[in-house]
């Protein structure tokens, strides 16, 4: 699968956000802790391959926690829309997974978490995250021409990014792992 997104660093409230949002009729879907854990291959340098091996956990009250193992390959940036291909699958047993992940020679290099509201339409999902450490992000993911259209209307809340939060939390060394009990480590406030 072929990932197309834009990120945007927010400067202005989650709650503005959100009202922007719902003015063009998106329809909130649940709100998440996500706490990423990505792995460094034993032969090759995913920062110089630009490719990306992560653990997941995912979290909320409604939907409960699940584990998803992501590989994310290099990037290309098109007038600031993001192409990736992606493929992710659901892991039934975490321990034995890095177990496996251990044994092949893959280290776990940095673990972060954001807090995320997802937001879809009927071609788009919207995530607002709170990566904590650092601040508030929008990512818009889906069919090219909307992803296009929003982030032209998107863009007065913020600017857009390249990076992904990999390179974001490498570059500020300010993100944070928590739990699910210790979301309040991740308050949710405007960026600076």
């Amino acid at each position: 699968m072929i990932e197309k997104e834009v990120k945007l660093r927010i400067r202005t409230s989650i709650e503005d956000v959100k009202r922007v949002i719902d003015r063009y009729g998106f329809r909130f879907i649940d709100r998440y802790i996500e706490t990423d854990t990505y792995f460094q291959h034993p032969c090759r340098d995913f920062r110089e391959s630009d490719e990306a091996l992560r653990i997941r956990y995912r979290c909320s009250s409604s939907a409960g926690c699940i584990y998803r193992l992501t590989y994310k390959g290099p990037k290309k940036i098109i007038n600031g829309v993001k192409y990736r291909d992606e493929y992710e699958v659901e892991i039934n047993d975490i321990d034995n997974t890095i177990a496996i992940l251990k044994s092949l020679g893959f280290k776990p290099v940095l673990s972060f978490s954001k807090i995320r509201y997802i937001y879809r339409d009927r071609d788009v999902e919207i995530s607002i995250d709170n990566l904590c450490g650092v601040g508030i992000f929008m990512e818009i993911e889906g069919d090219e021409d909307r992803v296009r259209e929003l982030m032209e209307r998107f863009i007065e809340l913020g600017e857009i990014v390249e990076k992904t939060y990999l390179e974001i939390c490498i570059d500020t060394g300010r993100c944070i792992p928590i739990s699910m009990d210790r979301e309040d480590m991740c308050i949710e406030k405007q960026l600076q």
